[in-house]
């Protein structure tokens, strides 16, 4: 009964430690697994392998306890998590400030579409203004999808304010579109964020936006936050102007948010 014990506890113990480190692995992948889940959700730790869908991938490694007897210290565990990151829809209000300068030489119309920050890519434009007497525009009151935000583009034709035939298609007219999502280096656009819709308005009127040729623009850094307020001042030339940046000037009240359509995230994998 010795020599049969013996032969077989090389086996039975072996067994017994390989479910004990089988039951560590278990254990460890659980927790990392968990790990990778919340990153997914919170999109930190990974990457966007989609412009809505976050990926995290981890790996561990997990020392034995029983079955480096048998030559084997160590096991790399790996897990993955995808997430769907379903942005809210933003509600926009017309302007509470928009105007253009009706001396100007050259013909200058803005326009609003929605902007997908991920995909880089832009909606159908809609013309807000002129500054040729155009009637009947109206700022768009329908929301952009989710994940997209509005943006504005400047239309400049040349010396042709005066002459409504040679705006669009007009032989021998400059043409130029100019867009805040890419300016493409231009010094043609001042943007402030205020705290309250005065601050927004130019010295001029009681505010605190700067009046005055020849100035360097500002360009804000943070991001229009519901409550605050966002100011877009507008030179019509990037270059030969005076740079007062005052030929269109626009400003709104920042988004809020569709409170039906807040924010999802869906752990997919």
């Amino acid at each position: 009964m010795a020599i049969i014990f013996a032969i077989s506890a090389i086996p039975l113990f072996t067994a017994m430690g390989a479910a004990i480190d089988y039951a560590q692995i278990n254990d460890a992948k659980t927790v990392l697994q968990a790990q990778a889940d919340s990153d997914a959700l919170a999109s930190r730790s990974g990457s966007w392998i989609k412009a809505d869908t976050y990926r995290v991938e981890m790996a561990r490694t997990v020392q034995m306890s029983i079955l480096p007897i048998l030559g084997l210290d160590t096991v790399e565990i790996r897990v993955e998590a995808e997430a769907v990151h379903i942005p809210p829809t933003l509600i926009y209000t017309e302007p509470l400030q928009l105007q253009l300068d009706h001396s100007a030489s050259d013909y200058n119309a803005l326009y609003v579409f929605c902007y997908n920050s991920d995909t880089k890519s832009r909606g159908p434009t809609t013309m807000i203004a002129d500054n040729g007497g155009t009637t009947g525009l109206k700022f768009p009151t329908q929301s952009c999808a989710p994940g997209e935000h509005r943006e504005f583009a400047l239309f400049n034709a040349r010396n042709v304010r005066t002459q409504p035939s040679k705006w669009r298609n007009g032989g021998g007219v400059a043409r130029y579109w100019y867009y805040t999502d890419d300016l493409q280096g231009l010094s043609i656009l001042e943007t402030y964020r205020c705290d309250t819709e005065q601050a927004c308005k130019p010295t001029t009127q009681g505010g605190d936006i700067p009046v005055g040729p020849n100035r360097i623009a500002n360009v804000e850094k943070r991001e229009c936050e519901p409550g605050k307020y966002m100011y877009y001042g507008w030179e019509d030339r990037p270059t030969g102007g005076d740079r007062d940046y005052d030929d269109l000037r626009i400003m709104i009240q920042c988004p809020t948010v569709d409170r039906s359509t807040r924010r999802s995230v869906t752990l997919t994998k």
